[in-house]
């Protein structure tokens, strides 16, 4: 029960009076025991009303894990301290963080110690994500000495850095960690749903509701040995609505009276339970009650903060009372509800001198800037400037939400309207680094409405054009604001860059490169160098999405430049260097630059860069026939997991998840994202061999690829270009597949890339024999598979094997044709591409009979030799770019088509026939 007295701040060592309270909760109690008791990590939340009893639920829960060896991280923040920056994660990894190992990461310290107020952050703000990544890595290791309990009663009061913080540590999480969460939320009408940042099917919410009558009369007997009639009590359990708190507050008001009322007499009550408390802080001496709103604005007070602030003795009856309890160095309410209204009874006089007070004595910057804002009421330079100071403060704790209301309260004091117009601005990009964009937006709507044009509404605007949504009302905003920025060069140049991506985005790629031309010429190097920096890699990244073969160079210069490391990761010259090696497959040289930017990303927290690295690790592993490893990048990339979905054969899931991305993009105007949703539609039916759909998807961007505006040809939408073409070769439309095929043989002898080399010579193959000439096409397809002996991208070589086994199968080589088609087919079931599997499957039922008087397949002979050469499985798995699994499949064939049980006398065997069969296509390079 919430209004229970509490001793001391030791939550896991409880009396048995916690026990005595779970009157009426037996199931709620097993439903938080089978929780705990279930895989990690799991959240489990106590949902109910103020009083309902959540908190006596959560500390028998605490008691529970710490019986079961849990360690317990325990924080009850109250309303007053959801202005406070990370006072909750303070409360939860105080006692960690003095734990951490001597090599937990020192960029992960710092921002903890930062946030923590343990040390002065350095120059710049701490980026709240850092904050996250460290609170994950606290967790993990305070977890590696025991599992982990987080407790947090009232999760609705966590402040905003502290709520972020944990979030993000908990969505990262892997299954099995011993890390669970217990949390209380009072329901409120219209809160938004709990993101406790675990996925929806590890969260347990347990309802916690009313008590029946007869288990409020035993709650009240066990707490107060009450002597009320039954009809007094029956009133209680009906005014309470069941609810432990209030029916305790009706008892003790009742009891307070000269005697209980008798029979069927009505309680002698207030009529709401607001009036129940203020009655119950109104037995308290007008200084008493006066002292505690004080001590309630303080928001989290201490006995020595409190003392500094009222006379220490004036809080005396409230302790008598059971209002106010030590818990620790800490003074904490009863209940929440008793502070708010010691709070409210303050006359709103006293509560802006008591606010005024409190910051006089504030210790830092963001305190006293919470309780200035509280306090003022004129506008007034220096106060303005003092919030502002405490806006800095929280960001460079990593607290977003918190340094973009204090702006937005110190614009309000400002009397200099510019001044308070760069404040708002600046608010703007905290609540849109906090994940408020719908707070961004109506700011930056409003600032825009209000300044005249200029400078400063250009700034606003291009803030404006930075969020998510309608490409073409983004690109008019950055136009806007390039025609308002006049001589503010920086914003110019900002405006200029904006403009410019924007542009490309939405495929006008020519005026795109314009302004990104103009904006590279006015940034000189007066400019802050994170701009130049900035400015250099929207050049080069703009001449990649362009389509320039200079890009390469262009990129690698900006990555060298001073100022690209103040880039956020995702945007920073290094990354887009490997995303081009990776568009190139380049991918042993790209692969360490994307991982080394992704460890970047994570250890700083910056989960939007993250999941930009994320999409293009994803890319490259995909294309490197990896895909496990491609699994972990592309959970949470749409793009991603929908053309995973399309390797591995899950249909239904790769239509419905590109299916809505195509639709958001093409809503958003988004060219280049609609494209990629496109590629993956497109190449789900060229797997089942829908042509006329193929070329349905895919027609967009071979068209803009043919008017020379597809960019890049390694970009995920622009190396379907070959697709498309064997589409048009297998509908005979062969006058279109000749038009194609010729601009990508041009393209690739401009780029010089292997795999437009191998893809180009496997569609002249196509063509070829669609014209009758298989002789000429076989000839071709084994040059193509030359070129991919450049090319780490074993499924292209399976699939020019599949043609090539194909055409050996019509000029009657079946012997030739059963070799390549077996070694594609071992290349795809290695990388688990069960659609393509079945097409090299299906041209080898038509080839028909057996490669050997023995029985054995090709591969099963290659399998035999190896292995009777005195090769390991996984030996053999290497040189044959197959699985262990694969391997270990096919000698058991072997054994049972040859009678024989063992290695040995499988040696004997191969010894006595004397012939190692060899495919007569080269076999392929084992993975890196």
């Amino acid at each position: 029960m919430e209004g229970r007295a509490r001793s001391g701040p030791a939550l896991s060592h409880l009396g048995s009076t916690a026990v005595e309270q779970l009157v009426g909760r037996e199931a709620e109690s097993q439903a938080v025991r089978a929780a705990l008791a279930g895989p990690a990590p799991v959240a489990v939340v106590l949902e109910g009303d103020a009083g309902i009893g959540k908190s006596a639920l959560w500390e028998a829960g605490i008691s529970e894990a710490a019986a079961r060896g849990m360690r317990v991280l325990a924080a009850r923040p109250v309303e007053a301290e959801t202005g406070l920056s990370h006072a909750a994660l303070g409360d939860l990894l105080g006692a960690v963080v003095d734990e951490l190992p001597g090599d937990f990461p020192a960029p992960q310290r710092s921002a903890l110690e930062v946030a923590l107020l343990r040390k002065t952050a350095d120059a710049g703000s701490l980026d709240p994500r850092a904050v996250g990544a460290a609170t994950l890595g606290a967790l993990r290791a305070a977890a590696g000495g025991a599992p982990v309990l987080i407790a947090v009663d009232d999760i609705q009061w966590l402040d905003p850095a502290s709520a972020a913080a944990m979030r993000f540590a908990l969505r990262r999480l892997d299954g099995g960690e011993p890390v669970r969460l217990l949390a209380t939320r009072r329901t409120q009408p219209g809160a938004a749903p709990l993101d406790t940042g675990l996925a929806h099917a590890r969260l347990t919410r347990i309802a916690v509701g009313p008590l029946g009558s007869e288990a409020v009369r035993r709650m009240l007997g066990s707490r107060l040995g009450s002597g009320d009639g039954p009809r007094a009590l029956e009133r209680v359990a009906e005014v309470s609505g069941g609810n432990p708190y209030f029916a305790l507050e009706l008892a003790r008001a009742a009891s307070r009276k000269e005697r209980a009322p008798a029979g069927g007499a009505e309680l002698p009550l207030p009529d709401e339970i607001s009036a129940i408390l203020e009655d119950r802080l109104g037995e308290l001496p007008r200084e008493t009650r006066t002292a505690l709103g004080i001590v309630a604005a303080m928001g989290h007070p201490t006995i020595m903060s409190a003392a500094e602030t009222v006379d220490p003795g004036v809080l005396d009856p409230a302790f008598e009372a059971g209002i106010l309890h030590e818990a620790g160095d800490a003074i904490r309410f009863d209940h929440p509800l008793l502070a708010e209204a010691a709070y409210r009874m303050l006359a709103p006089s006293k509560r802006r001198a008591a606010h005024e007070r409190l910051a006089a004595t504030a210790s830092d910057p963001e305190g006293r800037a919470r309780h200035l804002a509280a306090a003022s009421t004129a506008r007034d330079a220096s106060v303005a400037t003092a919030i502002e100071r405490g806006a800095e403060a929280a960001a460079e704790r990593g607290a977003p939400v918190a340094a973009a209301e204090l702006l937005e309260f110190s614009a309000r004091l400002e009397p200099d309207p510019d001044t308070a117009a760069r404040r708002r601005i600046t608010a703007v990009g905290h609540h849109m680094i906090a994940g408020d964009g719908e707070r961004a937006a109506e700011l930056g709507r409003a600032l825009v409405d209000e300044l005249p044009p200029g400078p400063l509404r250009s700034r606003a605007l291009t803030a404006m054009a930075e969020q998510e949504g309608n490409l073409t009302k983004r690109i008019a905003e950055t136009e806007q604001a390039v025609s308002e920025a006049g001589e503010d060069r920086e914003a110019l140049v900002m405006a200029l860059l904006w403009h410019a991506v924007l542009l490309v985005y939405a495929g006008r790629h020519d005026e795109g490169w314009a302004a990104v031309l103009r904006a590279r010429k006015l940034c000189g190097p007066e400019q802050p160098s994170a701009l130049q920096a900035m400015t250099s890699t929207i050049h080069g990244y703009l001449a990649y999405l362009r389509g320039d073969p200079d890009a390469l160079e262009l990129v690698r210069e900006a990555a060298s430049l001073r100022g690209d490391d103040l880039l956020p990761t995702g945007w920073s010259a290094t990354v887009i260097l490997g995303r081009i090696l990776m568009c190139a497959d380049e991918l042993d040289e790209a692969r360490p630059i994307l991982e080394g930017q992704h460890r970047k990303a994570v250890e700083l927290g910056q989960d939007e860069s993250r999941d930009a690295v994320s999409l293009f690790l994803a890319e490259l592993e995909m294309r490197a026939g990896r895909l496990q490893s491609a699994r972990p990048y592309a959970e949470d990339r749409v793009g991603a997991s929908a053309m995973l979905a399309a390797y591995e054969g899950n249909v239904e899931l790769a239509r419905e998840i590109a299916g809505r991305g195509l639709a958001d993009s093409e809503a958003a105007d988004d060219a280049i994202v609609a494209a990629a949703h496109r590629t993956v539609l497109g190449f789900v039916e060229l797997s089942l061999g829908n042509d006329e759909a193929t070329l349905r998807h895919f027609g967009p961007t071979l068209e803009l690829f043919l008017a020379g505006d597809g960019g890049d040809p390694g970009l995920r939408h622009n190396i379907i270009i070959p697709d498309a073409i064997e589409s048009l070769i297998a509908l005979c439309r062969t006058d279109e597949a000749e038009r194609a095929l010729g601009a990508w043989e041009r393209a690739g002898k401009l780029y010089d890339r292997p795999r437009m080399h191998a893809t180009a010579a496997r569609c002249r193959a196509l063509m070829a024999a669609a014209e009758g000439d298989v002789t000429g096409a076989i000839g071709t397809a084994e040059l193509a598979l030359e070129h991919h002996r450049d090319l780490p991208v074993p499924f292209e070589r399976a699939r020019t094997l599949i043609v090539l086994g194909a055409l050996h199968r019509r000029a009657k080589r079946k012997a030739a044709a059963r070799a390549a088609l077996e070694e594609a087919l071992a290349i795809l079931e290695q990388i688990g591409v069960p659609l393509w599997a079945e097409r090299a499957r299906a041209e080898l039922r038509r080839i028909g009979g057996r490669a050997q008087a023995d029985g054995l397949t090709p591969t099963e002979q290659r399998v035999a030799d190896l292995v009777a050469e005195g090769r390991s499985n996984k030996q053999v798995a290497g040189e044959l770019f197959v699985s262990v699994r694969t391997v270990e499949a096919n000698l058991t064939r072997v054994y049972a088509k040859l009678g024989i049980r063992s290695r040995t006398e499988l040696a004997a065997t191969r010894q006595a026939s004397d012939g190692r069969s060899r495919s007569p296509v080269s076999q392929p390079a084992p993975p890196s």
